[in-house]
């Protein structure tokens, strides 16, 4: 019971986080911390005995190999943050399900904001932007939302910004959640 009130607890904070990504690409410090958090809870509250070692050492590895991606600037901070966080869940058991699909996820991810970026520079989108442009500006990274008009903005930047990746991250959470409730 309270297993599951913990995986409910990390679904929870895995979809605040995806929508905080969605709105200003950023992972804020808090919600990893209550991630890994949980995850002591969980440890303590399971009755299934857990290698909480093995998960330590997963998590600080996927930590190390964050790090490296993001002092190249291929992954931002809060993105490396979290996944170390939920490298603690997945474990040695399920560390490449979790990276599997979140790389899958930030492929689709990343093709399906390449599309939507194309498609806002169609004139058609300049055309139906006051119809749809709350629904499409929740999607644009906050740097494309700071000019003036809609369309203005549309026209005048190049949308190149960040991905929000706590998007692919919270996918390779959910399939660990999964994971761990069949156990």
């Amino acid at each position: 019971m309270m297993t599951t009130l913990c995986l409910a607890g990390l679904t929870g904070l895995l979809v605040t986080g995806a929508l905080i990504d969605i709105e200003c690409r950023r992972l804020p410090n808090w919600l990893t911390s209550a991630v890994a958090a949980l995850y002591a809870l969980f440890v303590a509250v399971n009755p299934i005995p857990i290698d909480w070692m093995s998960a330590f050492v997963t998590a600080g590895l996927v930590f190390a190999a964050g790090f490296a991606l993001f002092a190249f600037g291929l992954m931002g901070g809060g993105d490396v943050k979290l996944l170390a966080a939920l490298a603690l869940w997945a474990g040695i058991d399920h560390i490449a399900l979790l990276l599997v699909v979140t790389s899958l996820a930030g492929g689709l991810l990343s093709i399906v904001m390449v599309m939507l970026r194309r498609w806002m520079r169609s004139p058609l989108a300049l055309l139906l932007a006051p119809v749809a442009g709350e629904i499409v500006r929740r999607v644009l990274p906050p740097s494309a939302k700071a000019g003036g008009s809609y369309s203005a903005t549309l026209a005048e930047n190049d949308l190149t910004d960040t991905l929000p990746y706590g998007v692919a991250i919270a996918a390779g959470g959910f399939t660990v959640i999964y994971a761990l409730l069949k156990l």
